[in-house]
């Protein structure tokens, strides 16, 4: 008696498949059965009704191995695969008839797939009895080897088709046999044969929904409203749209208007992305070496003011240089209440300490509110002794910002890209008429930018971990 098993591997050592032969193991045929596998899988089929030639693998024969492929050549291939390490030895084995009443009896008591088979599932082998577990996989069927990824994936492509048309019964045959041989769960070999090839994902780009006629009206709009941040443009768009339509400088359709009217501020960024990156331009200048006098004024940051009184103003300059520093220019001292946002430029010709007094007086007296304080940044203009000791001695809290820190004085900063920059340019200005010409411009849009223009404050702040979330109030 012998038996055929096939290789075992390091990880799966307790599987292996035995194949009964009857034939000695000198003989001619049990050495063609060992060189080739493929030979010895038709030798079973064609010898299906002789005894001892029945391999029995998940309670099914092994000769339905083509019913279960169709094709004998991908039946022929897998099985190679399978048993392309195959060996023969010789173990002392059972008589025909005790294999046979054994067979039998396990016949009229099938046991669960995958457990634990008792003593009689196994051949009565002496030499192998003390490593061969009882695990069994049917009847005298133990898988050969880890099956490759590369191989299952052809078993599932040779059967998968069979299994979605067959009937019930096919079915449940073809799972029998791809659970065998396979290892799977038989659930999860369910599981690939209802698998079906993903579909690639369809297209779902939506159309230009803001084109170039939404673009070239909102740069309009945006123009008109100097230049306002999305956010701030946005509550502005319903009532600047019908005074541009009333003075006839825009034109539009309704179907337009609806789009304007319902554009959020983030697709207004997007669409406004191209042209303020031509409109911006230029650098802004480094803040001046502070002086001495700075030591006696005290430092107030961000987050000391604690929602002021109307009356507590930032001051900065903001220089009309152009491309060169060097020589005089004249520059715009820009005011900024904190609490109300009202913000009043003033053109300074020379920076000399009694223009920066005038200036401030005549911003001083364009507020509706009487100042309480005032809030420089390190700028020599301001700490000296001149600018310092009018302000005290009018009755004004002087405080300063930390040097090269400018979100200290982030009002201002503000107001003057906002407001300045957008008005004015990078452009150079020299001279007494630039001087008064800016005076001008800036008495013409100061009620329009502080009670036209829509504003808004930050509300609160919320940290969660690393983010902080703002809120604002209504504009």
């Amino acid at each position: 008696m012998q038996w055929l098993f096939a290789e075992k591997r390091r990880r799966w050592p307790w599987m292996a498949i035995g194949f009964p032969i009857c034939a000695p193991a000198h003989t001619a045929q049990a050495q063609s059965f060992a060189s080739n596998p493929a030979h010895l899988f038709f030798q079973l089929v064609s010898r299906r009704g002789e005894k001892g030639s029945i391999l029995i693998t998940s309670n099914r024969s092994v000769g339905e191995w083509g019913s279960v492929f169709g094709d004998p050549v991908v039946a022929t291939a897998i099985l190679d695969r399978l048993l392309h390490h195959s060996t023969v030895i010789t173990i002392r084995g059972d008589s025909y008839r005790l294999r046979e009443k054994r067979r039998s009896n396990l016949t009229k008591q099938q046991p669960v797939k995958g457990r634990i088979a008792s003593s009689k599932m196994l051949p009565t082998v002496s030499v192998l009895r003390t490593w061969w577990p009882r695990l069994a996989i049917g009847f005298g069927g133990w898988m050969a080897r880890r099956i490759s990824m590369a191989t299952r994936s052809e078993l599932i492509e040779a059967i998968v088709e069979r299994y979605r048309t067959g009937h019930r019964d096919a079915k449940r045959r073809i799972l029998d046999e791809f659970v065998a041989v396979t290892g799977y769960h038989r659930k999860h070999a369910i599981r690939l044969m209802r698998h079906r090839e993903v579909k690639p994902p369809c297209d779902r780009r939506h159309g230009l929904r803001y084109g170039a006629d939404v673009r070239e009206a909102l740069v309009m709009l945006w123009e008109a409203s100097e230049r306002l941040c999305s956010k701030r443009l946005r509550p502005l768009i319903p009532v600047l749209l019908p005074a541009l339509e009333r003075h006839g400088r825009l034109g539009i359709d309704d179907t337009l208007r609806g789009k304007l009217l319902t554009v959020s501020p983030a697709t207004m960024d997007r669409l406004l992305t191209e042209v303020r990156v031509v409109a911006r331009g230029g650098q802004r200048r480094r803040a001046g070496m502070s002086s001495a006098v700075r030591r006696s004024v005290p430092v107030r940051t961000f987050g000391d003011w604690n929602d002021p009184p109307p009356g507590f103003v930032e001051i900065d300059f903001v220089a009309h240089s152009g491309t060169s520093s060097s020589g005089s220019f004249v520059q715009t001292m820009v005011l900024t209440d904190i609490a109300t946002g009202w913000t009043e430029c003033v053109p300074v010709r020379t920076r000399d300490s009694g223009n920066v007094i005038v200036a401030i007086k005549e911003g001083r007296s364009l507020f509706p509110f009487p100042l309480l304080g005032v809030d420089f940044d390190n700028d020599s203009a301001f700490m000296n002794e001149f600018v310092v000791s009018w302000c005290r001695n009018e009755g004004l809290e002087v405080t300063r910002s930390r040097a090269y820190r400018k979100n200290d004085q982030a009002h201002v900063e503000q107001k003057n890209g906002a407001i300045v920059r957008r008005l004015v340019g990078y452009g150079r200005f020299v001279g007494a008429e630039a001087t008064i010409a800016l005076g001008q411009l800036y008495a013409a849009v100061r009620l329009y930018g502080n009670l036209f223009q829509p504003s808004f404050k930050l509300q609160a702040k919320t940290r969660i971990g690393a983010r902080v979330i703002k809120r604002y109030h209504p504009p």
